[in-house]
């Protein structure tokens, strides 16, 4: 029996066996704007563009069997925003200024928070609804035929972004047990973001863990600060009937 490009990567992920071995390419906010003709950093800023580039990207390549929605911004958190020659300049709740390049993805610039006593780390979601927008924004039809590995970032990465990836190193050797306390602050909004994206019924749901890899931190900060946090996210995208 022919599967769906959904049906036979959902297939390998709960490892069962496909039609054919599916081909998901790691295409996310950079080529699918390029396929669809408009800047990365509208693609990044605006989710429902977004959207229609992830759309267009389908029309290229038919034969594929799903994309990614990475992390992005949209206008209900932005606080400030200006434009300087091209250049994204938008702050957005968490203390956050973010730099966007026309033909880029958006990096930190400045980080407000510098404590792990801020209320702010317990209070202030900065980058769901982006995600969200995008999924929605996706024809059902579409949604459902494609695999749409959508994105949650993980509460070792949520903390990241607010303190700085220095502060946060530095959080893992001189103040532990007060990086603990905060990354767990944020395992609710990861649990938020994964009941969410249920009522959308991705393909699968990935997490992001970027400032977690082999590049930053070792093992042992790995079992002590990510694994242990991670697993809860696993097992609320497990308990929707998701795999990840």
């Amino acid at each position: 029996m022919t599967m769906s490009p959904r049906e036979r990567s959902v297939a390998v992920l709960k490892g069962q066996i496909p039609d054919r071995v599916p081909c998901v390419p790691l295409i996310d906010t950079s080529y699918a704007a390029a396929v669809a003709g408009m800047p990365v950093s509208e693609c990044f800023i605006n989710p429902e563009a977004y959207a229609q580039a992830l759309v267009a990207t389908f029309e290229r390549h038919p034969d594929i069997d799903g994309v990614s929605i990475n992390i992005g911004l949209s206008d209900d958190i932005m606080l400030d925003y200006a434009v300087s020659n091209g250049v994204h300049t938008i702050k957005t709740t968490g203390g956050l200024t973010w730099m966007v390049p026309e033909n880029d993805i958006g990096s930190i610039e400045h980080c407000e928070i510098t404590g792990l006593d801020d209320a702010r780390i317990a209070t202030d979601e900065y980058l769901m609804n982006a995600c969200l927008r995008t999924l929605r924004a996706i024809p059902e039809p579409i949604r459902k035929k494609y695999l749409i590995n959508t994105t949650v970032t993980g509460p070792y990465s949520q903390v990241a972004f607010l303190l700085g990836v220095n502060n946060l190193m530095l959080a893992t050797l001189d103040e532990p047990d007060a990086l603990d306390a905060a990354i767990q602050k944020r395992v609710p909004f990861a649990h938020a973001w994964v009941d969410e994206l249920a009522a959308l019924d991705p393909g699968c749901i990935w997490i992001g863990e970027g400032f977690a890899s082999n590049s930053l931190v070792g093992r042992d900060t790995y079992r002590r600060f990510v694994m242990p946090y991670e697993r809860q996210v696993v097992d609320r995208i497990h308990a929707i009937g998701k795999t990840s």
